[in-house]
């Protein structure tokens, strides 16, 4: 279930839903430095800095708390930065949406190419059903609700909304990719 509020009427919905935080690629060095030296210090090394590691056991790997910009030394920072299933209302029609926070200040989008900055790109995915087949970062299937918004701490978040409404039959899912540049 479902709710959806505009701070005056909340929404309740019933609806197949599957969010998944992020994704990593494949881990294979070499891989981009940039993000470790900005997460974690410059020079960092040993096996807890590895990219799939988690240094400071909070469940999450390095790279996901720095994309996300989620504390490495604070436990329990993540609860309002993770990804986030979201329904968004235009009229009568609602939507299936996941609402992520991002570094500010990278280039491209969340589609084909990726949202890029220090090392580490976004997508957004989605897929139709569980059965076979792959994640999609199709353009056609999904588009940005509006523009980014700063959280004023060099972040940002944004909305990213199936095109099919939620009253059609279609199940669809969405999650996060984060990869690591070389």
């Amino acid at each position: 279930r479902v709710a959806a509020s505009d701070g005056v009427v909340t929404t309740f919905g019933e609806v197949d839903v599957m969010v998944s935080g992020a994704v990593l690629n494949p881990l294979v060095p070499p891989y981009g430095q940039e993000w470790k030296d900005r997460a974690l210090g410059v020079g960092a090394s040993g096996p807890d800095t590895e990219p799939a590691a988690d240094f400071n056991n909070d469940g999450r790997s390095n790279v996901i708390d720095f994309a996300f910009q989620i504390e490495t030394m604070t436990a329990g920072d993540a609860a309002e930065k993770l990804p986030a299933a979201h329904i968004h209302t235009i009229g009568e029609d609602s939507y299936f949406a996941i609402q992520l926070r991002r570094i500010e200040g990278g280039s491209g989008d969340l589609s084909d190419n990726g949202y890029e900055i220090y090392g580490i790109r976004y997508f957004v995915e989605c897929r139709t059903g569980l059965g076979s087949g792959g994640w999609a970062t199709d353009p056609l299937d999904m588009e940005i609700v509006g523009t980014p918004v700063s959280n004023g701490d060099g972040t940002e978040t944004v909305t990213v909304r199936l095109k099919d409404s939620m009253d059609s039959d279609a199940q669809e899912f969405m999650r996060v990719r984060v990869e690591i540049l070389p």
